[in-house]
């Protein structure tokens, strides 16, 4: 699954260089709207906007290969879990070929397909996190493919009953989610959740190493989350670098911390 995934990663990568280079050279290439934006305090700029997206899938495909390289034989469920994690960005830079190939200007059943793949991999992020903090008693292992089962059952739900407004563009190449506020702070709850699990689990270990590990991951997580949700919504340099800066530190103390809390186990 692993080799899987660093190939898909790859070819996604491969497929969205191809996709933007052809439609800058064609000049079809068109930036959505600079309404409906995140942060409004720096100017907009479709370049970092871009350049964030080809950021995450990069991320997404070193992340791939660190874990066939290094994780190729471990065990951990997190690791599963965190394999989903991997998808969901993936879903979510879909909006690449959203803006690279002006879908976002057509206001078809592509269009709709495509930001619901985006919502998707917005939810499934975070519900796959989630699954890493409250299933990390070692009995819990032999429930991973259940659990998965479930992560993606929730996303594809939650991802088919918000609706989509077409007419409506973000900057960001996305289509604007209707109950926008609503589904937010529910990311943000489900943020909270699995911190407040990943220290209740750190308070419940014996040993003081282990102590120190689990809050090593719940503080990491912190910082992997924050990267992401910045990336995601990055349309300017400052938003970009920032969560680059975040999630990357914040991915290898993560990798790192279940790889030794496994040994451990």
């Amino acid at each position: 699954m692993m080799k899987l995934l660093l190939v898909f990663s790859l070819t996604f990568l491969i497929l969205a260089v191809t996709s933007f280079f052809f439609s800058t050279i064609s000049g079809t290439l068109i930036p959505p709207p600079t309404t409906n934006r995140y942060l409004t305090v720096f100017r907009y700029d479709f370049i970092a906007m871009i350049l964030s997206l080809f950021t995450i899938i990069t991320f997404v495909s070193g992340i791939s290969y660190f874990l066939v390289r290094y994780f190729n034989h471990n065990q951990s469920s997190e690791i599963s879990y965190l394999m989903i994690f991997l998808i969901g960005l993936l879903a979510d830079s879909v909006r690449i070929f959203i803006i690279s190939m002006n879908i976002w200007q057509s206001f078809t059943e592509l269009l709709i397909l495509m930001s619901k793949a985006v919502l998707f991999g917005k939810t499934v992020s975070v519900v796959s996190l989630f699954f890493i903090a409250i299933t990390n008693d070692v009995t819990e292992r032999k429930n991973t493919g259940r659990n998965i089962a479930i992560i993606i059952a929730v996303s594809i739900f939650i991802s088919s009953i918000f609706p989509l407004n077409t007419y409506k563009i973000e900057p960001i190449g996305m289509v604007v989610i209707g109950f926008k506020k609503a589904y937010h702070i529910a990311r943000l709850i489900f943020v909270g959740a699995t911190f407040l699990a990943f220290i209740l689990n750190a308070i419940t270990k014996d040993t003081s190493e282990s102590k120190q590990n689990m809050l090593k991951i719940a503080f990491s997580y912190i910082f992997v989350v924050l990267g992401y949700f910045i990336l995601s919504a990055s349309d300017c340099f400052f938003m970009m670098i920032t969560g680059a800066i975040l999630f990357l530190p914040g991915m290898s103390l993560f990798l790192s911390s279940i790889h030794k809390l496994y040994l451990w186990q």
